[in-house]
């Protein structure tokens, strides 16, 4: 049995192995995606080495304080990604799914947040809505 549950993780996630501070960032992911497969944790992973490596963060921190400071339940998606944009201009998506990081910042913010942006998607709505 391993002991470290960052090394359970780092078999899925790599990205882990080169920045470990995205480990909460994972974890939410794993909390507010329904059915997690391969694409999508390649996804996860794509995300944490864009925000890592590109956008230089050593952790989620910075992001989530500028949630923390503009929180408010009732912002739709592309508010929320602008508002971290404004700071950030390389947190688009152009580079990751820009949606998906959102969704999970705002879920490491507010683990009980019942707004849109974190609405579990399950594969039939993400198919619906694509």
């Amino acid at each position: 049995s391993i002991s470290n549950p960052l090394k359970i993780y780092q078999v899925k996630y790599q990205s882990l192995i080169f920045y470990p501070e995205f480990l909460d960032f994972v974890k939410a992911f794993e909390a507010s995606v329904e059915e997690i497969d391969e694409e999508e944790e390649r996804a996860c992973d794509n995300i944490i080495n864009h925000l890592a490596s590109s956008m230089d963060l050593t952790s989620p921190e910075p992001l989530l304080s500028i949630v923390a400071d503009n929180w408010s339940g009732s912002r739709d998606m592309q508010d929320w990604i602008e508002i971290i944009q404004e700071e950030y201009t390389m947190f688009a998506g152009d580079y990751m799914d820009v949606e998906l990081a959102m969704s999970i910042l705002i879920k490491m913010h507010n683990p009980a947040a019942s707004a849109s942006p974190t609405t579990k998607m399950t594969k039939a709505d993400k198919t619906a809505s694509a």
